[in-house]
């Protein structure tokens, strides 16, 4: 999963591969296995029953109100497909057909890219296999995931404060996205990301009083766990970061993104039967869920999930 990705210290070129495994699958009719999606390849094959596939591109992520990473539902739908409230997953709506949907039979076999969602339903009583293995796709994501930013907010520094690295983290992440996006030539500005991250992933969950892990919470009230910052504490704010070899570091996020770029290049079943329009959309919608992913990987790792906060996310995207 993402935390994984995380993990390897080594260089991107140098990541162990992992070794292909297989499970198997049995349950009775009307079994769902919600929307979501694996880091590795997939191939499913159907050995009895009947079930049915509905396959959507990394571009999906904002409409299907994924869950954040930190919730033990990480990479899944909060979207009840057979029953949704427009009023908490506003965005659901904006969901387009599935690019695939299919009713797998006995002997079928379905290839699900890294990635990609998928949103399972057994129609019947049902045996399956499938066998996740290794791709270059993962391995790029994992050289993102492993970009190491805390010599650049000071992460050892007795003096640095929680405001001092939630800056340094917002100003950082903005920086990688404006350089994504002008390589790009996409129209949403870190400002308009962070929004929509936060409204997609975040509020849903806070809407029904619940934290980042799903447990009843107060947010902000006497009994709270949470933490919240003050940017404007001691005159704190993002111009006061830049200086921290900052840009240099977004600079090394984005080549690795550049490189994640170039594994999708190379897999000819990623973006097979996608014209050029289609081709770009889904290499944007990849790098906009794996940098969801690495923002609060960043604020976890730097800050801790008390940290995780309706307010604190909220200053993600205001006044940039």
């Amino acid at each position: 999963d993402w935390q994984d990705l995380s993990a390897d210290p080594s260089p991107p070129h140098t990541f162990g591969r992992m070794l292909p495994y297989v499970s198997a699958w049995i349950g009775g009719p009307g079994v769902v296995t919600q929307a979501h999606y694996d880091v590795a390849a997939n191939v499913f094959v159907q050995m009895y029953g009947r079930k049915r596939f509905r396959l959507y591109p990394p571009s999906a992520a904002d409409a299907l109100h994924l869950y954040p990473d930190a919730h033990p539902r990480a990479r899944k739908s909060q979207v009840d497909f057979d029953c949704v409230d427009s009023d908490i997953f506003p965005k659901f709506k904006q969901l387009d057909k599935p690019y695939i949907d299919v009713i797998l039979e006995p002997g079928d076999s379905l290839y699900i890219p890294p990635f990609w969602f998928h949103h399972v339903e057994a129609l019947s009583a049902s045996i399956s296999l499938n066998v996740f293995s290794d791709s270059d796709i993962r391995a790029g994501a994992s050289g993102v995931f492993a970009t190491d930013i805390s010599a650049a907010i000071h992460e050892n520094d007795d003096k640095t404060t929680p405001e001092h690295k939630f800056a340094a983290i917002r100003f950082l992440a903005s920086e990688v996205f404006r350089r994504l996006d002008s390589e790009g030539g996409r129209m949403l500005d870190p400002a308009d990301f962070f929004e929509s991250m936060y409204a997609s992933r975040y509020k849903p969950l806070f809407q029904r009083g619940r934290d980042v892990h799903g447990h009843r919470e107060s947010l902000g009230g006497s009994n709270s766990s949470v933490c919240a910052v003050d940017l404007d504490r001691n005159g704190i704010k993002s111009s006061l970061v830049e200086g921290r070899n900052l840009g240099e570091i977004a600079d090394q996020v984005v080549e690795n993104f550049a490189k994640m770029h170039g594994s999708v290049g190379d897999s000819e079943n990623y973006t097979e039967n996608c014209d050029e329009q289609h081709g770009l959309r889904l290499i944007f919608g990849l790098d906009s869920l794996i940098l969801s992913h690495l923002v609060e990987l960043w604020l976890v790792r730097y800050l801790g999930v008390s940290y995780i906060h309706p307010r604190n996310l909220e200053m993600l995207y205001e006044e940039l």
